[in-house]
This record gives C-alpha cells, sequence and structure tokens, in this order.
C-alpha cells in the first residue's frame, strides 16, 4: 500500500491503521527508508474509532498481495464488508478470496502488487463512483447472519 503513495497526485496522503506494535514499529522504519512523506501510521485504534476513519476516508483500499496463498484463496473478507458498508470507493486486489464475494460494478479492481496501477485506481476512485458505491452498500445490507444462516440451510437441503 505505501509504495503506491510516491505515484499519487500531488496532495493526496494515505492513512494506515493498525497492526501489533511490531508491525507499526517495521512500518516506520519501512517509510522512513522509503522517504514516504504523504503516508500516515496510525498502529492501533480501538475498533470503536475505526468507523470514524473509515467516514473520514475519500476512497478505501484492500490491497491484498498475491504473493501469499491465503491471501489470494482463504482471505477473510470482513474488512471488505466493513468498507462497502462506510459507503465509501473501494479499490480491492483482484483476487479469487474477493472476487467471490463481489464483483466490478461493487468494487474496483486492480491487479495485485502493482503500485502505479494502485495509486491510478485510488486516484480515479477518490473521485467517487456513486454507482459503485451504492452498489457495495446494497451488497453488503444483504450480509447479514441471519441471511448467511438461511443460506447454509438451504444448501443442505
Amino acid at each position: 500500500m505505501a509504495d503506491a503513495s510516491p505515484h499519487l497526485p500531488p496532495g493526496h496522503r494515505i492513512v494506515m491503521l493498525g497492526g501489533t506494535p511490531e508491525d507499526a514499529k517495521r512500518m516506520r522504519d519501512y517509510l522512513a527508508e522509503k522517504e514516504f512523506d504523504n503516508v500516515t501510521l496510525l498502529p492501533h485504534v480501538a475498533h470503536k474509532d475505526v468507523l470514524t476513519y473509515l467516514a473520514a476516508a475519500d476512497c478505501l483500499v484492500l490491497p491484498n498481495s498475491a504473493k501469499s496463498w491465503n491471501s489470494v484463496y482463504t482471505t477473510s473478507p470482513i474488512k471488505l464488508w466493513e468498507y462497502l458498508a462506510a459507503r465509501r470507493p473501494l479499490v480491492a486486489s483482484d483476487l479469487p478470496s474477493l472476487r467471490e464475494s463481489v464483483n466490478d460494478q461493487e468494487v474496483r479492481f486492480v491487479e495485485p502488487d502493482q503500485p502505479e496501477k494502485l495509486a491510478q485506481a485510488l486516484a480515479e476512485e477518490c473521485r467517487g463512483d456513486v454507482s459503485r458505491v451504492e452498489a457495495g452498500w446494497n451488497r453488503a445490507k444483504r450480509q447479514t447472519w441471519t441471511a448467511r444462516a438461511e443460506a447454509i440451510v438451504q444448501a443442505a437441503l
């Protein structure tokens, strides 16, 4: 994600949330080494405060890597649903683990591990594709525990 920052248009900023203290230190060191000055790292944020950050974002990102088998095939899309429910444009890596839940009408997909392409998609999505945002919101509203249980019961019949 941070590697996309030098490819963003002037005035764009990346804010990264979360991670363990060890993750945060590694990322701070990496950001300093690369001299990425348009990236803000906020290590751990209480879950109750995450929604405030999501609401403040111009665009949200799920930059999963294709270099990890788990990322490609088994990632749980909890963040995907949270991001869609925030009603913000969403850019995500084009991977089977995400494609099985959403489509191009709801999410802007980009080739994984390509910082330049990610930056381009972010800049474009920051303008806001209202139809994609609304389609994502409508999909997220249907992702309830009750709907999941009903689907499981139907599959078992």
